[in-house]
Protein backbone atom coordinates (compact mmCIF):
# COMPACT_ATOMS: atom_id res chain seq x y z
CA UNK A 1 0.00 0.00 0.00
CA UNK A 2 3.04 2.28 0.84
CA UNK A 3 4.86 1.99 -2.45
CA UNK A 4 1.19 2.29 -4.65
CA UNK A 5 0.58 5.36 -2.92
CA UNK A 6 3.98 6.65 -3.33
CA UNK A 7 3.47 6.00 -7.23
CA UNK A 8 0.15 7.66 -7.14
CA UNK A 9 1.91 10.52 -5.23
CA UNK A 10 4.64 10.85 -8.12
CA UNK A 11 2.57 10.54 -10.99
CA UNK A 12 0.05 13.03 -9.45
CA UNK A 13 3.33 15.79 -9.02
CA UNK A 14 4.71 14.55 -12.17
CA UNK A 15 7.90 13.80 -10.32
CA UNK A 16 10.59 12.92 -12.58
CA UNK A 17 11.49 9.25 -13.36
CA UNK A 18 15.51 9.55 -12.24
CA UNK A 19 14.16 11.14 -8.91
CA UNK A 20 10.99 8.05 -7.81
CA UNK A 21 14.44 6.01 -8.83
CA UNK A 22 16.23 7.62 -6.37
CA UNK A 23 15.09 7.64 -2.31
CA UNK A 24 17.44 10.06 -1.45
CA UNK A 25 15.91 12.43 -3.67
CA UNK A 26 12.06 12.14 -2.94
CA UNK A 27 10.75 15.63 -1.60
CA UNK A 28 9.65 15.89 1.23
CA UNK A 29 5.92 17.03 0.71
CA UNK A 30 5.57 13.72 -1.10
CA UNK A 31 6.65 11.86 1.86
CA UNK A 32 3.98 14.25 3.74
CA UNK A 33 1.37 13.62 1.98
CA UNK A 34 1.45 9.94 1.61
CA UNK A 35 1.91 9.25 5.41
CA UNK A 36 -1.35 11.82 5.49
CA UNK A 37 -3.03 9.13 3.26
CA UNK A 38 -1.79 5.93 5.51
CA UNK A 39 -2.94 7.79 8.62
CA UNK A 40 -6.25 8.84 7.54
CA UNK A 41 -6.73 4.80 6.31
CA UNK A 42 -5.79 3.74 9.40
CA UNK A 43 -7.73 3.65 12.88
CA UNK A 44 -6.04 5.13 16.07
CA UNK A 45 -7.88 2.73 19.10
CA UNK A 46 -6.30 -0.14 17.91
CA UNK A 47 -4.41 -0.19 21.49
CA UNK A 48 -6.83 1.64 23.42
CA UNK A 49 -9.83 -0.24 22.32
CA UNK A 50 -8.28 -3.72 23.49
CA UNK A 51 -7.06 -1.91 26.82
CA UNK A 52 -11.17 -1.23 27.24
CA UNK A 53 -12.21 -5.10 26.51
CA UNK A 54 -9.63 -6.39 28.34
CA UNK A 55 -10.76 -4.05 31.75
CA UNK A 56 -13.88 -5.51 33.46
CA UNK A 57 -14.49 -1.54 34.92
CA UNK A 58 -13.08 1.96 34.54
CA UNK A 59 -11.25 1.97 37.71
CA UNK A 60 -9.45 -1.48 36.11
CA UNK A 61 -8.88 0.66 32.80
CA UNK A 62 -7.55 3.57 34.22
CA UNK A 63 -5.31 1.60 36.25
CA UNK A 64 -4.00 -0.26 33.43
CA UNK A 65 -4.12 3.00 31.73
CA UNK A 66 -1.70 4.72 33.85
CA UNK A 67 0.37 1.86 34.06
CA UNK A 68 0.89 1.51 30.27
CA UNK A 69 1.74 5.54 30.39
CA UNK A 70 4.23 4.83 32.98
CA UNK A 71 6.08 1.71 31.39
CA UNK A 72 5.91 3.31 28.21
CA UNK A 73 7.14 6.41 29.57
CA UNK A 74 10.64 4.69 30.99
CA UNK A 75 11.55 3.08 27.89
CA UNK A 76 10.91 5.57 25.98
CA UNK A 77 13.47 8.09 28.16
CA UNK A 78 16.06 5.17 28.53
CA UNK A 79 15.89 4.32 24.74
CA UNK A 80 15.93 8.14 23.82
CA UNK A 81 19.62 8.24 25.97
CA UNK A 82 21.07 4.70 24.74
CA UNK A 83 20.17 5.90 21.00
CA UNK A 84 17.78 2.72 20.99
CA UNK A 85 16.48 2.03 17.32
CA UNK A 86 14.37 -0.24 15.09
CA UNK A 87 10.84 -0.07 17.54
CA UNK A 88 8.71 -1.34 14.92
CA UNK A 89 5.54 -3.27 15.94
CA UNK A 90 7.62 -6.88 16.01
CA UNK A 91 9.54 -5.23 18.58
CA UNK A 92 7.68 -3.36 21.01
CA UNK A 93 5.07 -5.84 23.01
CA UNK A 94 2.08 -4.44 25.30
CA UNK A 95 0.26 -6.94 27.84
CA UNK A 96 -3.42 -6.08 27.46
CA UNK A 97 -3.90 -7.30 30.83
CA UNK A 98 -1.86 -5.24 32.83
CA UNK A 99 -0.60 -2.24 30.60
CA UNK A 100 3.02 -3.13 31.00
CA UNK A 101 4.89 -2.46 27.91
CA UNK A 102 8.20 -4.96 26.73
CA UNK A 103 10.52 -4.13 24.19
CA UNK A 104 12.76 -6.79 22.38
CA UNK A 105 15.87 -6.70 20.24
CA UNK A 106 18.28 -4.36 21.37
CA UNK A 107 20.52 -4.85 18.73
CA UNK A 108 20.22 -1.20 16.85
CA UNK A 109 21.48 0.83 19.76
CA UNK A 110 23.88 3.55 20.25
CA UNK A 111 22.52 5.48 17.31
CA UNK A 112 22.71 2.80 14.70
CA UNK A 113 19.49 3.81 13.60
CA UNK A 114 20.95 6.86 11.90
CA UNK A 115 23.26 5.18 10.37
CA UNK A 116 21.14 2.82 8.39
CA UNK A 117 20.22 2.45 4.85
CA UNK A 118 17.20 4.69 5.76
CA UNK A 119 17.91 6.70 9.11
CA UNK A 120 15.67 6.60 11.75
CA UNK A 121 14.34 10.31 12.57
CA UNK A 122 12.64 10.01 15.87
CA UNK A 123 14.28 9.51 19.30
CA UNK A 124 11.49 6.60 20.23
CA UNK A 125 8.09 5.71 19.13
CA UNK A 126 5.44 7.81 19.87
CA UNK A 127 3.11 6.69 17.21
CA UNK A 128 -0.57 7.47 16.61
CA UNK A 129 -2.08 4.73 18.42
CA UNK A 130 0.30 4.41 21.26
CA UNK A 131 -0.60 8.24 22.11
CA UNK A 132 -4.68 7.25 21.82
CA UNK A 133 -3.94 4.55 24.48
CA UNK A 134 -2.29 7.11 26.71
CA UNK A 135 -6.22 8.39 27.96
CA UNK A 136 -7.73 11.34 27.64
CA UNK A 137 -5.06 13.76 28.15
CA UNK A 138 -3.07 11.25 25.96
CA UNK A 139 0.93 12.44 25.89
CA UNK A 140 0.64 15.45 28.45
CA UNK A 141 -1.05 13.55 31.33
CA UNK A 142 0.54 10.44 32.85
CA UNK A 143 3.29 10.08 30.43
CA UNK A 144 5.01 13.35 30.24
CA UNK A 145 4.86 13.79 33.75
CA UNK A 146 6.65 10.23 34.23
CA UNK A 147 9.24 10.67 31.45
CA UNK A 148 10.27 13.96 33.61
CA UNK A 149 10.32 11.39 36.50
CA UNK A 150 12.70 8.67 34.81
CA UNK A 151 15.00 11.35 33.08
CA UNK A 152 15.42 13.13 36.23
CA UNK A 153 16.24 9.64 37.96
CA UNK A 154 18.74 9.12 35.15
CA UNK A 155 20.68 11.88 35.85
CA UNK A 156 20.62 11.63 39.84
CA UNK A 157 22.88 8.56 38.81
CA UNK A 158 24.41 9.59 35.72
CA UNK A 159 27.81 8.85 37.38
CA UNK A 160 26.53 4.80 37.51
CA UNK A 161 25.13 4.89 34.05
CA UNK A 162 28.55 6.09 32.62
CA UNK A 163 30.59 3.42 34.39
CA UNK A 164 28.37 0.82 32.93
CA UNK A 165 28.63 2.30 30.18
CA UNK A 166 32.72 1.96 30.12
CA UNK A 167 32.38 -1.42 29.86
CA UNK A 168 31.31 -1.26 26.00
CA UNK A 169 34.74 0.69 25.61
CA UNK A 170 36.86 -1.92 26.57
CA UNK A 171 34.87 -4.86 25.89
CA UNK A 172 32.96 -4.93 22.17
CA UNK A 173 29.74 -6.93 21.64
CA UNK A 174 31.59 -8.66 19.68
CA UNK A 175 33.40 -10.59 22.98
CA UNK A 176 30.27 -11.72 23.94
CA UNK A 177 29.50 -14.52 21.37
CA UNK A 178 30.77 -17.62 22.82
CA UNK A 179 34.47 -18.86 21.19
CA UNK A 180 35.53 -22.78 21.77
CA UNK A 181 39.24 -22.57 23.60
CA UNK A 182 40.75 -25.27 25.52
CA UNK A 183 43.44 -23.27 27.42
CA UNK A 184 42.29 -21.13 30.95
CA UNK A 185 45.20 -19.25 31.41
CA UNK A 186 43.63 -16.26 30.30
CA UNK A 187 41.59 -16.93 33.41
CA UNK A 188 44.29 -16.83 35.62
CA UNK A 189 46.16 -13.87 34.23
CA UNK A 190 43.32 -11.77 34.27
CA UNK A 191 42.43 -12.55 38.11
CA UNK A 192 46.66 -11.59 38.79
CA UNK A 193 46.47 -8.45 36.90
CA UNK A 194 43.09 -7.44 38.55
CA UNK A 195 44.42 -8.42 41.94
CA UNK A 196 47.77 -6.67 41.50
CA UNK A 197 46.92 -3.87 39.00
CA UNK A 198 49.50 -1.70 37.93
CA UNK A 199 52.38 -2.88 40.79
CA UNK A 200 53.28 -5.87 39.27
CA UNK A 201 54.22 -8.28 41.74
CA UNK A 202 56.04 -10.94 41.67
CA UNK A 203 53.75 -13.50 41.10
CA UNK A 204 51.92 -11.74 38.49
CA UNK A 205 55.63 -10.90 36.65
CA UNK A 206 56.15 -14.60 36.94
CA UNK A 207 52.67 -15.53 35.56
CA UNK A 208 53.31 -13.39 33.08
CA UNK A 209 56.07 -14.71 32.05
CA UNK A 210 55.97 -17.67 31.90
CA UNK A 211 52.73 -16.94 29.70
CA UNK A 212 54.53 -14.86 27.11
CA UNK A 213 57.17 -17.22 26.74
CA UNK A 214 54.33 -20.11 26.24
CA UNK A 215 52.37 -17.66 23.34
CA UNK A 216 55.30 -16.29 21.60
CA UNK A 217 55.96 -19.17 19.06
CA UNK A 218 52.20 -20.23 18.42
CA UNK A 219 51.41 -16.20 17.92
CA UNK A 220 54.01 -16.02 14.93
CA UNK A 221 52.52 -19.02 13.87
CA UNK A 222 48.59 -18.23 13.83
CA UNK A 223 49.24 -14.90 12.87
CA UNK A 224 51.42 -15.49 9.68
CA UNK A 225 48.85 -18.61 8.74
CA UNK A 226 45.93 -15.84 9.33
CA UNK A 227 48.17 -13.66 6.61
CA UNK A 228 48.85 -16.41 4.08
CA UNK A 229 45.40 -17.34 3.86
CA UNK A 230 43.99 -14.12 3.76
CA UNK A 231 46.32 -12.90 0.55
CA UNK A 232 45.77 -16.20 -0.89
CA UNK A 233 41.66 -16.11 -0.25
CA UNK A 234 42.02 -12.18 -2.11
CA UNK A 235 44.28 -13.17 -4.87
CA UNK A 236 41.89 -16.21 -5.97
CA UNK A 237 38.48 -13.44 -5.64
CA UNK A 238 36.25 -14.11 -9.05
CA UNK A 239 38.31 -17.00 -10.08
CA UNK A 240 36.41 -19.27 -11.24
CA UNK A 241 36.43 -23.54 -11.27
CA UNK A 242 40.03 -23.95 -11.74
CA UNK A 243 40.53 -22.68 -7.72
CA UNK A 244 37.46 -23.65 -6.37
CA UNK A 245 39.24 -26.42 -4.42
CA UNK A 246 42.01 -24.46 -3.26
CA UNK A 247 39.68 -21.64 -2.52
CA UNK A 248 37.68 -24.39 0.19
CA UNK A 249 41.14 -25.07 1.62
CA UNK A 250 41.97 -21.47 1.75
CA UNK A 251 39.00 -20.88 3.17
CA UNK A 252 38.54 -24.01 5.66
CA UNK A 253 43.06 -22.66 7.06
CA UNK A 254 41.66 -19.45 7.41
CA UNK A 255 38.69 -20.13 9.53
CA UNK A 256 40.53 -22.63 11.65
CA UNK A 257 43.25 -19.83 12.19
CA UNK A 258 41.10 -16.95 13.13
CA UNK A 259 39.25 -18.86 15.37
CA UNK A 260 42.64 -19.52 17.24
CA UNK A 261 43.72 -16.18 17.07
CA UNK A 262 40.47 -15.23 18.91
CA UNK A 263 41.04 -17.70 21.64
CA UNK A 264 44.60 -16.13 21.58
CA UNK A 265 43.06 -13.29 21.34
CA UNK A 266 40.61 -13.71 24.78
CA UNK A 267 43.92 -14.85 27.00
CA UNK A 268 45.95 -11.82 26.26
CA UNK A 269 43.00 -9.14 26.45
CA UNK A 270 43.82 -9.10 30.03
CA UNK A 271 47.33 -7.45 29.36
CA UNK A 272 46.33 -5.13 26.14
CA UNK A 273 43.66 -3.85 28.39
CA UNK A 274 46.15 -3.34 31.35
CA UNK A 275 48.47 -2.09 29.04
CA UNK A 276 46.15 0.15 26.74
CA UNK A 277 45.59 2.66 30.00
CA UNK A 278 49.59 3.90 29.16
CA UNK A 279 49.68 3.00 25.32
CA UNK A 280 46.69 3.68 23.62
CA UNK A 281 47.38 1.75 20.49
CA UNK A 282 47.10 -1.59 22.16
CA UNK A 283 43.93 -0.50 23.24
CA UNK A 284 42.34 0.69 20.03
CA UNK A 285 43.64 -2.79 18.73
CA UNK A 286 41.36 -5.46 19.90
CA UNK A 287 38.21 -2.99 18.82
CA UNK A 288 37.74 -3.02 15.18
CA UNK A 289 36.98 -4.57 11.92
CA UNK A 290 38.99 -4.47 8.34
CA UNK A 291 39.01 -5.17 5.34
CA UNK A 292 41.96 -7.54 3.90
CA UNK A 293 44.68 -4.92 2.50
CA UNK A 294 44.09 -3.35 6.42
CA UNK A 295 44.36 -6.81 8.35
CA UNK A 296 47.12 -7.94 6.45
CA UNK A 297 49.01 -4.62 6.98
CA UNK A 298 48.34 -4.58 10.64
CA UNK A 299 49.32 -8.50 11.04
CA UNK A 300 53.05 -7.44 9.62
CA UNK A 301 53.26 -4.41 11.63
CA UNK A 302 52.98 -6.76 14.83
CA UNK A 303 54.87 -9.77 13.27
CA UNK A 304 57.85 -6.91 12.68
CA UNK A 305 57.75 -6.20 16.39
CA UNK A 306 56.54 -9.03 18.11
CA UNK A 307 60.34 -10.11 19.28
CA UNK A 308 60.81 -6.75 21.05
CA UNK A 309 57.26 -6.29 22.79
CA UNK A 310 57.78 -9.88 23.98
CA UNK A 311 61.26 -9.49 25.05
CA UNK A 312 60.57 -6.72 26.71
CA UNK A 313 57.39 -8.53 28.46
CA UNK A 314 59.13 -11.66 28.91
CA UNK A 315 61.60 -9.76 31.43
CA UNK A 316 59.57 -7.59 32.76
CA UNK A 317 60.30 -9.02 36.37
CA UNK A 318 63.75 -6.80 36.01
CA UNK A 319 62.57 -3.93 34.31
CA UNK A 320 60.69 -1.16 35.55
CA UNK A 321 57.63 0.04 33.91
CA UNK A 322 58.28 3.19 33.29
CA UNK A 323 60.88 1.57 31.06
CA UNK A 324 58.40 0.35 28.41
CA UNK A 325 55.68 2.95 28.68
CA UNK A 326 58.37 5.31 27.59
CA UNK A 327 59.42 3.06 24.43
CA UNK A 328 59.45 4.58 21.39
CA UNK A 329 56.04 4.66 19.96
CA UNK A 330 55.36 2.34 16.90
CA UNK A 331 52.79 2.82 14.00
CA UNK A 332 49.52 3.88 15.94
CA UNK A 333 46.07 1.43 14.78
CA UNK A 334 43.41 3.60 13.96
CA UNK A 335 40.23 2.49 14.42
CA UNK A 336 37.91 2.64 11.57
CA UNK A 337 34.94 5.25 11.27
CA UNK A 338 31.94 4.27 12.18
CA UNK A 339 33.14 2.59 15.49
CA UNK A 340 33.61 5.43 17.50
CA UNK A 341 32.75 3.72 20.85
CA UNK A 342 34.15 6.69 23.58
CA UNK A 343 32.01 8.99 21.26
CA UNK A 344 29.18 6.49 21.84
CA UNK A 345 29.97 7.06 25.94
CA UNK A 346 30.08 10.58 25.42
CA UNK A 347 26.97 11.46 23.41
CA UNK A 348 25.13 9.32 26.30
CA UNK A 349 26.99 11.66 28.97
CA UNK A 350 25.70 15.04 26.80
CA UNK A 351 22.13 13.48 26.72
CA UNK A 352 21.76 12.74 30.54
CA UNK A 353 23.42 16.30 31.53
CA UNK A 354 20.92 18.20 29.16
CA UNK A 355 22.29 18.80 25.92
CA UNK A 356 20.28 17.46 22.81
CA UNK A 357 21.50 16.50 19.54
CA UNK A 358 20.96 19.13 17.10
CA UNK A 359 19.06 21.20 19.50
CA UNK A 360 17.88 24.96 19.19
CA UNK A 361 19.61 25.60 22.94
CA UNK A 362 22.62 24.30 22.73
CA UNK A 363 24.14 27.17 24.61
CA UNK A 364 22.56 26.11 27.95
CA UNK A 365 21.82 22.79 29.48
CA UNK A 366 17.96 21.88 29.08
CA UNK A 367 15.73 21.06 32.57
CA UNK A 368 14.57 17.13 32.39
CA UNK A 369 10.76 18.96 31.55
CA UNK A 370 11.83 21.08 28.68
CA UNK A 371 13.96 18.05 27.36
CA UNK A 372 10.80 15.91 27.40
CA UNK A 373 9.23 18.24 25.79
CA UNK A 374 11.63 18.62 22.82
CA UNK A 375 11.98 14.92 22.58
CA UNK A 376 7.62 14.31 22.35
CA UNK A 377 7.82 17.06 19.78
CA UNK A 378 10.79 15.13 17.92
CA UNK A 379 8.81 11.81 18.09
CA UNK A 380 5.24 13.21 16.93
CA UNK A 381 6.38 15.38 13.90
CA UNK A 382 4.88 14.65 11.05
CA UNK A 383 8.09 15.63 9.04
CA UNK A 384 10.24 13.05 10.75
CA UNK A 385 7.57 9.79 11.09
CA UNK A 386 6.69 10.42 7.67
CA UNK A 387 10.34 9.94 6.82
CA UNK A 388 10.86 6.63 8.67
CA UNK A 389 11.23 2.97 6.73
CA UNK A 390 7.96 2.49 5.67
CA UNK A 391 8.33 -1.67 7.22
CA UNK A 392 8.53 0.45 10.57
CA UNK A 393 4.90 1.70 10.27
CA UNK A 394 5.01 4.93 11.37
CA UNK A 395 1.18 5.70 10.93
CA UNK A 396 -0.15 3.05 12.50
Amino acid sequence: MYHNMMRESFNAHKIDATVAADRTKWPLFIYEEVFAGLCEKTPTDLISRELWMKSNDANTWWSVTKRYARSLAVMSMIGSVLGLGDRHLDNLLVDLKWGHVVHIDYNICFDKGKNLRIPETVPFRLSRNMRHALGPSEMYGTFRESCVHVLSTLRSGHQVLTMLLDAFVFDPLVDWTSQEHSSTSGVSLALQLAVYGSGWKSKARERLTDTMELLHDDLLLWMKQVTDCLMLEKSMLGANGIYAQQRVKAGTELREAVTRHQALAKELRPLIRAIGKEREEFAEYMKFEVDIDTCVQNFNIVMQNIDIVFGSLVNLSSMPIETITACTPQQQFKAPPGLETREVVKRVERRLNGWLDGSATTDRKMSPREEVDHLIAEATSTTNLSQMYEGWTAWV
